[in-house]
């Protein structure tokens, strides 16, 4: 990185929890979000799902890890 380039590096997290009672689901979002120089970020988010019948019972209906990178081209 060039002396007169501005460093910008922010880290910064978030959670999300709902529970659906109509359709009986748990939902968490987790985000991770990187941003490694201005116009350039990478995320990471987990995503995780229960079948909630009860409060205390619950079974796993899915989860996901997804990965997205972007980067900015100067032309």
């Amino acid at each position: 990185m060039a002396p007169h380039e501005l460093a910008i590096r922010i880290i910064a997290t978030a959670a999300f929890v709902q529970l659906n009672d109509a359709a009986e689901l748990l939902s968490l979002n987790l985000k991770f979000n990187w941003i490694y120089r201005p116009g350039a970020d990478l995320f990471l988010v987990f995503n995780k799902t229960w079948d909630a019948t009860g409060f205390g019972q619950r079974t796993r209906r899915d989860r996901q890890a997804i990965l997205k990178v972007t980067c900015l081209f100067a032309v």
